[in-house]
């Protein structure tokens, strides 16, 4: 039965790893062809999510920022609980050139998406090799 456990739980560590490792090397190669530029949360737009038990909301910044092509005003597709950013202070704002309504704001949110699984991950397949019996 621990044996069994604990593969289940090594499954589900390399599953989870996996989903970090992923959104990493998308954040990457974002990164790696953005273009950069000034721009400033000009207002949020809320959204109410409400579930059986719970209501949430969510704050979407709208950005102002300049590309190559002008002046763009755009609303984030990332929303969180919280307001990431004060409304009319400078922000860094990475676009891509041929599609500036993919744009991310300069945070340690993205970085967090991959560090979370990648780190509950590791202890998961730990914890499913010791159960497993792989370590004895």
């Amino acid at each position: 039965m621990i044996q069994w456990m604990g593969l289940l739980f090594l499954a589900i560590g390399v599953i989870v790893a996996g989903i970090g490792v992923f959104v990493w090397l998308r954040h990457r190669s974002f990164m790696r062809h953005a273009e950069v530029s000034k721009g400033e949360v000009v207002e949020y737009a809320e959204e109410v999510r409400r579930s059986s038990n719970r209501t949430m909301r969510y704050y979407f910044p709208i950005v102002r920022f300049s590309t190559s092509e002008g002046l763009l005003e755009e609303r984030s597709k990332v929303g969180t609980s919280w307001r990431s950013h004060k409304i009319g202070i400078p922000v860094d704002v990475y676009y891509l050139r041929d599609n500036p309504a993919r744009f991310k704001l300069k945070s340690t949110t993205s970085i967090l998406l991959s560090v979370i699984p990648v780190s509950v991950g590791i202890v998961f397949v730990a914890i499913g090799a010791t159960l497993s019996g792989m370590f004895a």
